[in-house]
């Protein structure tokens, strides 16, 4: 059956010996964990991932839709949104690696 859905769960963590080494950095460095487990149209589960990422590597960039809005704006859009706003807010928010 086809994926229909996904559920992700996103937190921080540092990073065990283990992973460290993985990484090339040292242990207890701050990782984004993201947990996903994907859903076919009856609901069943066809796919669980777990991805561990450095977070001085990474930003999170979500878009939440409600019902009834209209289809997301390209990212590239999105980035001159952002960088209208106040010199604080941009101090503020993290920037994505280039």
């Amino acid at each position: 059956h086809a994926p229909a859905v996904a559920h992700s769960w996103i937190s921080s963590r540092l990073a065990s010996g283990s992973e460290a080494a993985l990484l090339g950095v040292s242990a207890g460095e701050p990782l984004l964990v993201e947990r996903r487990i994907v859903e076919d149209e009856r609901g069943e589960p066809v796919e669980f991932t777990e991805s561990a990422y450095l977070a001085s590597r990474y930003v999170i960039d979500a878009v939440f839709l409600a019902d009834n809005a209209s289809k997301p704006r390209p990212a590239q859009e999105s980035r001159h949104r952002v960088s209208r706003l106040s010199s604080r807010a941009q101090s503020a928010a993290p920037t994505a690696p280039e």
